[in-house]
């Protein structure tokens, strides 16, 4: 009954995570709420298989999840949910069966770097020095299947891949389609079939997420045959948000399956792993200095990126993001008004640039290579400073932007980070409480939501416009509603069964 109950706050927890992704941060640092709820649920079902080790160091996990499901980030899908919604049959088929092949990388990645995990550190199948190969030998394979599976990308020359699930934007779910391959290759090679299972259920779970998440979100926007509306009166009352429903499908059902493949793999071999390889080394000068040395790149380079999207916006970049339809009309029109012909130069320029590669580097391969090599510190970092500072971050020097009093937010809530930091340090090496790191996962995401959606210019858009609440905040009504008792529930369920 247990492992029901553990399912079952697990499947809800992932919803809210992978929901919540997509409401304030998106990307890959979005991601990193639902891989770090992810990894703290298998250690939770670990320890009710017998395998207490794991929940003794559940911040291994969590930190671990928060860099593996990074990946898969920055895999462009909106114009693939659009060819979905275009009315004809190629189109959806096309749009659909996209949909199922980032969900299912994106989660088979995740789940076969947090089954891999585990099976080095509580069974020893991995050896230390694999690990950090490992991780090397991914980052070449994300560059190779780019390069083989989504290019060339010329829709000007029309010269587009063979299998390409957009209408003009660069795809690179080859990268990681390869980097899911290598990962299977090595698990077989190492004979370790529990890992293969929990990354291919996973997989399957977070491919049936986006495929059923999205069909709902059609439902949502067109009428039935019989002239119905899904969820008919809330829809009609403007409270169903389609793009959020499929947000928490895809995590529900991927979260759900990543579960269901970690108890079908080790619900009858307890004993297999048992033991807890010391592979970890929280003592280690070296680990804590290769954690310290990544925290502060990171941080520097945190301050490199706010200072960049900072300066005037460049003008080709401006009409790039146009053509592939990443900016709207709107914002495009407002930031030509202090758009720049001079391309930014020197670190700013390097940052502005090569951003996405820099944040993979920094949020996500840096802190899963030291994990795997055994940095305890840097685990419990990545695990909860750094799943606050990515949302501290985008809150406040972006969406906080219209808030009066914005240096006091901001003062305010970097004292917090910096808090966060400290308290950390102060738990090393036994790390945070595992209620607490959820409580961070849910009860403070969620309390900056809706900071973020019920602010001061939104009630006063509506006195304006003379409307009701209801009419005034729509779907945000319940999909704040939604996040509450979802957090609500996971919480109670720690308190009650931790």
């Amino acid at each position: 009954m247990e492992i029901i109950w553990l399912m079952t706050a697990g499947t809800i927890g992932m919803s809210y995570a992978w929901g919540m992704r997509g409401t304030l941060i998106g990307h890959g640092q979005g991601a990193m709420v639902p891989g770090a709820m992810l990894g703290f649920f298998m250690a939770a079902m670990a320890s009710l298989l017998g395998m207490s080790a794991a929940w003794e160091n559940v911040w291994l996990l969590c930190g671990v999840g928060a860099a593996a499901m990074y990946f898969g980030g920055d895999m462009t899908y909106g114009q693939t949910i659009g060819l979905a919604f275009d009315g004809t049959k190629t189109g959806f088929r096309r749009g659909m069966g996209g949909l199922f092949l980032r969900g299912a990388i994106w989660f088979g990645v995740a789940g076969g770097w947090l089954a891999i995990a585990f099976a080095a550190f509580y069974r020893g199948v991995y050896t230390a020095w694999e690990l950090p190969a490992a991780v090397a030998a991914a980052t070449a394979l994300r560059a190779a299947g780019v390069r083989l599976l989504n290019r060339p990308h010329a829709p000007e020359q029309g010269r587009l891949p063979r299998f390409y699930f957009s209408k003009n934007r660069p795809e690179c779910w080859g990268g990681y389609l390869l980097v899911w391959v290598g990962l299977a290759l090595w698990m077989l090679c190492r004979g370790d079939m529990r890992s293969l299972v929990i990354s291919a259920l996973a997989a399957l779970g977070g491919g049936l997420g986006w495929f059923f998440g999205n069909s709902m979100q059609l439902w949502s926007k067109r009428p039935f045959r019989s002239g119905r509306l899904f969820l008919g009166a809330l829809n009609r009352a403007g409270m169903v948000n389609g793009w959020k429903i499929m947000e928490c499908s895809i995590g529900a059902l991927g979260g759900f399956g990543a579960l269901f493949g970690f108890w079908l793999a080790y619900r009858k071999a307890p004993a297999a792993a048992a033991s807890f390889e010391p592979l970890l080394a929280p003592f280690s000068s070296a680990a804590v200095a290769a954690a310290a040395v990544w925290l502060a790149l990171l941080l520097a380079y945190s301050a490199l990126s706010i200072r960049a999207a900072a300066l005037p916006p460049y003008r080709p970049e401006l009409e790039r993001l146009r053509t592939l339809g990443l900016i709207s009309e709107e914002s495009y029109e407002k930031k030509c008004a202090s758009a720049t012909d001079e391309r930014p130069s020197g670190l700013l320029g390097a940052v502005a640039k090569y951003g996405g590669a820099g944040d993979r580097l920094v949020y996500a391969v840096l802190p899963l290579l030291l994990s795997l090599s055994g940095s305890a510190l840097a685990a419990q970092l990545e695990a909860v400073f750094v799943v606050v500072w990515v949302l501290m971050e985008r809150m406040l020097f972006g969406r906080f932007e219209d808030f009066k009093g914005l240096a006091a937010i901001r003062a305010f809530f970097l004292l917090l980070s910096a808090a966060v930091l400290a308290g950390q340090l102060l738990c090393y090496p036994a790390g945070w409480p595992p209620v607490w790191m959820m409580a961070i996962y849910t009860a403070f995401y969620t309390a900056v939501m809706l900071i973020n959606d019920y602010r001061p210019k939104n009630f006063q858009q509506m006195r304006a416009a003379q409307t009701g609440f209801v009419k005034a905040f729509g779907a945000n009504i319940t999909k704040g509603l939604y996040f509450v008792l979802c957090s609500a529930a996971v919480m109670l369920w720690c308190v009650l069964a931790l």
